[in-house]
Order: C-alpha cells, then sequence, then structure tokens
C-alpha cells in the first residue's frame, strides 16, 4: 500500500505490523468476505463504528474492529504474512484531556467549575472516563505533575476518587482498592471526621477529607481504548 498511510475518504490508515490475531479479531463488529485489502479498507471508512481492521489474504476476510491497534507495539508478535492490519488515526485523549507521561495509557482533565462529589463523578463519565484514582505514589506525583501545568492550580481544591464511608479512616477507591493518601498537615481533623467522607486533591499537592455534599472542581481521567 506504500509507506506507512494511506488516504481513504479523508481518513487515514496506519500499518500496524505486530498484535495477537486472537486478542485483535474479539473486537470485531463485522466479518465480511472481500476480495481485497482495499475493500476490507473501503468498508472500515464506512463503518462509523470501525476504528480499526485485519484482511486475511489467506481466506479473503475482513474484520472489523471496534478498538484502535497500538502500532508496531513491542511487546506483541509479529502477525503472521497473510495478515494485514491497518488501524485510523483515533486520539488518544477526550477534547480538554492531557496524555500522561508517567501514567501509560491515562489522560487527566481538570474541571473548574463547582459540583458535589455524585455530580463531579457524572460529570466525568460522560466522557467515558471517572474521577482520578491515585492508587500509588508514583500516580500521586503524576497528577501533582499535571495540576502543576494547570495556570493558577496552587490555590485550588479538587475531588478525586475516593471514600470512607464504609469503615471510618479505611479510605477506598469506588473499586475497592486502598487509596493513597499524603494528608495536608492537621488532617484529617477529629472534629469533623464522622461526616467528612469524600476526598479532595488540593493544589498544593495535599490530600484532605470533606462533607460529599460540598462544592469544589474535579479531576477526571480516561483510558485510552487501544489494543
Amino acid at each position: 500500500m506504500g509507506g506507512n498511510g494511506r488516504e481513504f475518504q479523508h481518513f487515514t490508515l496506519h500499518r500496524a505490523t505486530r498484535g495477537d490475531y486472537n486478542e485483535l479479531v474479539s473486537f470485531a463488529i463485522e466479518t465480511k468476505k472481500v476480495v481485497s485489502v482495499i475493500k476490507c479498507s473501503a468498508s472500515c471508512l464506512t463503518n462509523k463504528y470501525c476504528a480499526s481492521l485485519v484482511f486475511d489474504s489467506d481466506s479473503n476476510q475482513c474484520y472489523l474492529l471496534s478498538r484502535g491497534i497500538s502500532l508496531n507495539d513491542p511487546s506483541k508478535s509479529y502477525l503472521s504474512t497473510n495478515l494485514i492490519a491497518y488501524t485510523q488515526d483515533i486520539p488518544k485523549c477526550s477534547v480538554g484531556y492531557e496524555e500522561s507521561p508517567f501514567v501509560p495509557d491515562t489522560c487527566f482533565k481538570a474541571h473548574h467549575d463547582q459540583k458535589n462529589k455524585k455530580d463531579a463523578e457524572e460529570e466525568c463519565k460522560k466522557d467515558n472516563g471517572f474521577l482520578v484514582q491515585i492508587d500509588s505514589v508514583a500516580k500521586h506525583y503524576a497528577v501533582i505533575q499535571f495540576m502543576q501545568s494547570i495556570t493558577g492550580s496552587a490555590g485550588l481544591l479538587f475531588f478525586i476518587d475516593g471514600s470512607d464511608e464504609i469503615a471510618e479512616d479505611d479510605w477506598r477507591l469506588s473499586d475497592g482498592r486502598p487509596l493513597y493518601i499524603q494528608w495536608h498537615i492537621g488532617e484529617p481533623a477529629l472534629c469533623c471526621k464522622h461526616f467528612e467522607d469524600c476526598m479532595i486533591l488540593l493544589g498544593n499537592g495535599y490530600n484532605n477529607d470533606v462533607d460529599c455534599t460540598s462544592k469544589s472542581g474535579f479531576l477526571c481521567e480516561q483510558r485510552f481504548q487501544i489494543i
């Protein structure tokens, strides 16, 4: 097909040379017999749900996939010579999100509008995201690096995922994993901890517990939809 990419109806498909066949075809949304990879590519580009394709030149089988393919992923073995795979240029992050250079396959977005915890979670879900989940010191500092890139973030505070609503002082992410915390001095305050069950991250990188119905900015996280 010449070069790394070929134009089809204002899209560009890029050749992927590595991948696991069974993993790739598990994301097939349509399978059809076609005479060439050109016909397979044309089918992908007229299907709004197609993100990539695999063409088997031995059987003339065309697989249209619902996810993008990581280009030439060194962790994957080379595809056999009868398999030809192409993927569209697909933005890794949704509009407003920034790819993290420190956390693989992850994007962050800061919302400055004030919402309570529940409404913040719903806003993240609109982008197929979720409140930032900090489960390690490495993730903590990656989020801080992101926050420092935000103009004027030093005096701000943001909801992140985490609660001790089920068991006091046992802070957990919404999926049950332990939450990594660096408490601000004097926190959690004994006077208020019994009703402050949600977690915020301050612009200086420290944590504080707050009432879940209080309002603040919030940080969303999004994972790449690529195989």
